[in-house]
């Protein structure tokens, strides 16, 4: 669906996973209104938001999920949630007016479900399988500390990887 015909239709119902971005932290992520904001956008939308700065994002995709909502009807959406097994963990339909107030609710869920390194800290992290399939990156940067995300919380500390 391209933003015109998104604009043209009786209504929009989005499907997105909910889950933490690989570059930044705030209580609005991946998920529903980031799929409102760049998703429905398509290349030349996605290309328009990205060059705002990604520590700007934590406002950004609210406040154009916001503007983008008054220009559509939103009809819901429905939230996925993954497990620590990268198993669908929960699926919840949001309606279309409660997308920016459940979405903080479930990123939560998502972050707690997340498989994470039961340690605090460590002398050397030894990987043993990298690949985009992983992330974007090729590993979950919340794995990598402070070297990738300086805003990311909760994550361990290491001294070589």
């Amino acid at each position: 669906m391209t933003a015109r015909t998104a604009l043209e239709a009786d209504g929009v119902f989005l499907v997105a996973r909910v889950k933490p971005h690989t570059a930044f932290r705030a209580p609005i992520e991946s998920g529903l209104a980031k799929m409102l904001t760049i998703g429905l956008g398509k290349q030349k939308g996605a290309q328009s938001l990205h060059r705002t700065p990604i520590h700007k994002f934590d406002r950004l995709i609210p406040e154009v999920a916001q503007i983008v909502m008054k220009r559509l009807k939103v009809i819901g959406g429905l939230a996925v949630i993954e497990n620590n097994q990268n198993q669908i963990g929960h699926i919840e339909t949001v309606p279309g007016d409660q997308i920016l107030v459940r979405e903080p609710e479930l990123l939560k869920l998502a972050r707690e479900w997340m498989p994470r390194i039961l340690m605090d800290e460590f002398d050397l992290l030894i990987v043993d399988e990298i690949g985009k399939d992983i992330s974007g990156d090729g590993m979950d940067p919340t794995s990598r500390a402070a070297t990738v995300c300086r805003r990311c919380t909760e994550v361990p500390e290491f001294k070589k990887l």
